[in-house]
């Protein structure tokens, strides 16, 4: 009974059936220029190479850390270094006897780096969760309460249920996502051993691909499971929602800086991969092998993340439990003490903000609540989960750059031509004759394979050093043509900057997938908090009221035109900052006093400026844009406003692009997301036209304001928005 109360609501089947179908045409977006036969064949080669040197690497790493263990500096007893060699040649010495096979499983490779899917549902949990303090909301509590089975058996039911639930979302989603691989790429092989698969490499346990694929869905149906839990506890700890959801906010917060900042050599590493992180993304740690150092002892950091997080989910049941076992009357327990503390606390700054008080008023009623926290919640799953971390260069690749800009880069002088490229093309064209001579012994059966394979692996090398300089050519020969034209523009590392701001981003033409899905949560969040600025003044008829105070009217219309443009800044620069931070981690973003004209891509700009000046413009007119579509919906919102003028303008201003996502490219031009990330129409249309449909959209802007303000204020004493 208690299952079928908290998921026969239709408005949560609604949610939970919108986020999987959306998970579903997220994954087909994000590969759908994956599924071409050429980058099929390339991957399955890639497949091959990995197969064929596996036991190669196997060996290599057993070796190198008896190597390492030998050295006298680390051959001292008990030392770390030798506390990890010796865990890693135990756990990869089982795995030499692995047998690897053709898994065809490009598909659930895709399926298995998709991540956004733990966002979604975990934004289903979260309402889940939420469902359960109801009968606090109602004030039925103690009634509850004083039931035989109101309980400690209420609280494992409902724990059941959080399980239950967790499960049944992933496994109709990754079947989903499974069936869309399947479609896209074929059949995998489910019979074969896991580590067939390259992405899976470093995955010590043995055991088939289909049953890790299973494994992996239990996993993570337990991790979120045990996240909802943590947040139902947040919530238990104050019961009340808003103060439940700031909590598990920041918490939050704090367990992904401590992810992402601190190393495995750091005294307090048990932190970095036991978290929150890891819950919400369980892949991580089950395909990698983990060692670090925790209370001076080498640990495997697969075995502590399953104890920990076994430990935490028995502490968390008997608190949850005793908490239900236990409840006493409000007015005497801790939570109401706690409250009052807060009350308090609350007053005191409420007191201090006095010459603000409607700023900070509004802004409580919009974000502070209980939706605005969860609006926000969701949005920052769903930003995180957006996030790609993978480095699409080899570190070596990446470190010959960073070298070769570094020593040649700024102004061009003509050096790197002469000690750079120019060798390197005479290198690579020495290497290709000689292998083709080696090739043309070896057919006759004058050389061994082992010679071949020995100079194609020296040209393989040399290849890919003729690739890096053709590459730094090119650009050369662009800033050759702007010097001519009297542009200024500098030798500088543009990878990053790439993948940041132009159309090729990770592979060509992919470069906007992630700002666009960056764009589309970023509107779907003010059109969510924005919904309700006025939907309660109206639907109460408070407005009547309100207007005839002194400061009523403009000043409080300007004053949620202010909170407003807060909000859009705050969403820009948290979507930019979270892009700049993740992928600084990867690639360099350099040279942030060249010209902005150094960017290849962006050579045809008719302005010339530093880079940091160009992002600093570019931050300001995203801000700008998503600024003056708050004021378009806010139009509508005077009429329509709450979740269904939320779900009207999501439609009006999102849905576009998920249908140009799905090729429909039609919608492309009618999508508001544009609006927003700006590049594409500038490097699609054209710096004139993008200021063109800039300055049309901040004209709508100004009469949306203007309109508004008529609505809110009246006319010549007629009350037009009643």
């Amino acid at each position: 009974m208690e299952l079928r109360k908290h998921i026969g609501h239709r408005r949560f089947l609604l949610l939970a059936v919108f986020m999987i179908l959306l998970s579903g045409v997220l994954f087909f977006r994000d590969n759908r220029n994956d599924a071409t036969i050429k980058r099929q064949i390339k991957w399955q080669k890639q497949e091959e190479t990995y197969q064929k040197h596996y036991a190669s690497y196997i060996d290599s790493i057993i070796n190198e850390n008896k190597a390492l263990s030998g050295l006298s500096i680390f051959a001292k007893k008990n030392s770390t270094a030798q506390k990890r060699s010796k865990i890693a040649r135990k756990k990869y010495q089982a795995m030499k006897e692995i047998t690897l096979s053709d898994s065809h499983g490009e598909g659930l490779e895709k399926v298995l780096r998709f991540q956004s899917v733990h966002g979604l549902l975990m934004i289903v949990m979260i309402v889940l969760t939420l469902g359960f303090l109801d009968h606090d909301h109602q004030s039925l509590a103690l009634i509850v309460a004083s039931t035989p089975k109101g309980r400690s058996i209420l609280a494992i039911k409902r724990m059941g249920v959080l399980l239950i639930v967790s499960l049944g979302l992933h496994m109709i989603a990754y079947t989903l996502l499974l069936g869309e691989g399947i479609v896209m790429f074929g059949m995998p092989q489910f019979n074969v051993s896991a580590q067939s698969l390259s992405y899976l490499k470093d995955m010590t346990l043995p055991i088939s691909l289909g049953a890790f694929f299973l494994l992996y869905i239990m996993v993570s149906s337990f991790c979120m499971a045990l996240l909802s839990l943590v947040f139902w506890d947040c919530l238990i700890a104050f019961h009340t929602r808003s103060l439940g959801l700031g909590l598990f906010l920041g918490l939050s917060i704090l367990e992904v800086l401590l992810q992402s900042h601190l190393i495995a050599q750091s005294p307090i590493a048990f932190l970095k991969y036991n978290n929150i992180y890891y819950l919400l993304m369980p892949i991580e740690i089950m395909r990698s092998f983990l060692t670090y150092t925790c209370l001076k002892q080498m640990v495997n950091g697969q075995h502590v993340f399953v104890i920990v997080m076994l430990t935490i989910a028995v502490l968390l049941i008997i608190f949850t439990v005793l908490d239900h076992q236990y409840h006493r009357v409000l007015s005497q327990s801790h939570t109401y003490k706690l409250k009052k503390l807060i009350q308090k606390v609350t007053i005191r700054v409420r007191s201090r903000m006095s010459l603000h008080k409607t700023f900070f008023q509004e802004c409580y009623k919009i974000v502070i609540c209980e939706r605005g926290l969860l609006y926000i919640i969701c949005f920052g799953i769903l930003l995180v989960s957006l996030q790609d971390t993978t480095p699409y260069l080899a570190n070596d690749t990446m470190n010959t750059y960073q070298t070769l800009y570094a020593k040649y880069g700024g102004a061009y002088d003509g050096r790197i031509m002469k000690e750079y490229i120019i060798p390197t093309h005479k290198k690579y064209q020495k290497r290709k004759r000689s292998y083709e001579k080696i090739s043309a012994l070896y057919d006759k059966g004058k050389v061994t394979y082992d010679r071949l394979s020995g100079e194609e692996t020296l040209l393989i090398a040399a290849k890919h050093e003729e690739d890096i300089a053709s590459t730094i050519e090119a650009q050369i020969k662009d800033i050759k043509k702007l010097s001519q034209k009297g542009i200024k523009a500098n030798l500088i590392d543009q990878k990053g900057w790439t993948i940041l701001l132009s159309k090729d981003g990770h592979y060509p033409g992919e470069g906007y997938y992630s700002a666009e899905a960056e764009g589309m949560i970023t509107i779907a969040l003010m059109c969510f908090l924005l919904s309700s600025l006025w939907y309660y003044d109206r639907k109460n008829r408070m407005n009547l009221i309100i207007r005839t105070t002194p400061q009523g009217r403009d000043s409080l219309y300007y004053m949620r035109l202010k909170i407003m443009a807060l909000l859009a800044l705050l969403a820009v620069l948290s979507c930019e900052g979270m892009d700049f931070y993740v992928l600084a981690k990867t690639y360099p973003l350099t040279s942030w006093n060249a010209p902005v004209r150094s960017l290849l891509f962006l050579k045809d700009l008719p302005v010339n400026m530093p880079i940091w000046c160009f992002l600093i413009i570019l931050t300001l007119l995203r801000m700008f844009s998503l600024f003056s579509l708050c004021m378009l919906m806010n139009c509508l919102f005077m009429f329509a406003g709450g979740l269904k003028g939320a779900f009207i303008s999501v439609g009006v201003l999102v849905i576009p692009q998920v249908l140009s996502s799905l090729g429909l490219s039609f919608f492309h031009y009618l999508s508001a997301v544009q609006l927003i990330t700006i590049m594409r129409m500038e490097q699609e249309l054209g710096f004139a036209f993008t200021t063109l449909i800039l300055l049309v959209l901040y004209g709508s802007a100004a009469i949306a304001i203007y309109f508004s303000k008529q609505l809110w204020n009246g006319k010549k004493g007629k009350i037009v928005w009643s």
